[in-house]
């Protein structure tokens, strides 16, 4: 799709971003999974949701469609625990 006013094109479909956000002394307080445009929409969502609980932004990622999919609805528009972001990872490097 083409921006009408810019004449660039646009992405028309929505991607799943990681998130990952830390404490105040570095260490990490969790990670939130949000549909977004791109990494600045995703990050502006989840604080305009409070959903980053006013921490410190680490580091986003899109993640591609494959893994996506491996991401249970309950895990995502919250802040998920280090724990809970864990057994995440373990799921994508198991692809299951």
């Amino acid at each position: 799709m083409v921006d009408e006013e810019t004449g660039k094109s646009r992405k028309t479909t929505v991607s799943l971003y990681w998130l990952t956000y830390q404490t105040a002394d570095d260490r990490v307080l969790g990670v939130v999974l949000i549909q977004a445009d791109d990494l600045i929409d995703a990050r502006l969502r989840a604080n305009r949701g409070k959903l980053d609980q006013g921490a410190k932004f680490a580091a986003g990622y899109e993640l591609d469609d494959e893994h996506a999919a491996l991401m249970p609805e309950g895990a995502r528009g919250r802040m998920l625990s280090p724990r809970e972001a864990h057994g995440l990872i373990d799921l994508i490097e198991r692809g299951a």
